[in-house]
């Protein structure tokens, strides 16, 4: 009892995280959304993003990434765009720091 097999299957597994290849950087309005582009698709996964004070890391903004403040979207859903809730400050600096399993891969 044999068979031929019928069609080969070629799985490709994509073992890259994505990483940031643009962001907002330099001098930005104080109303402005903070944006980030990615190599490739992402997706919301669980936790926060925290916007802190460069100077001495105050928490300026603690932001659900399930809430409406953020959104991924743009070509290929590469872009995350992080909406404040309260202006920035003028002439302070700021950092964005996003944990693992906030944001995740789409492909895995």
């Amino acid at each position: 009892n044999t068979s031929d097999a019928s069609a080969v299957l070629a799985i490709t597994v994509d073992t890259v995280a994505p990483t940031m290849t643009t962001n907002t950087t330099g001098q930005i309005a104080s109303s402005s959304d903070l944006v980030a582009t990615f190599s490739e698709a992402i997706a919301k996964g669980t936790g926060d993003i925290v916007i802190k004070e460069s100077g001495d890391g105050t928490v300026f903004e603690t932001l659900s990434i399930l809430g409406n403040n953020v959104t991924i979207g743009g070509a290929d859903n590469r872009t995350l765009t992080i909406n404040p809730s309260a202006d920035l400050e003028s002439n302070k600096s700021y950092y964005i720091e996003i944990a693992a399993g906030v944001l995740t891969d789409v492909a895995g």
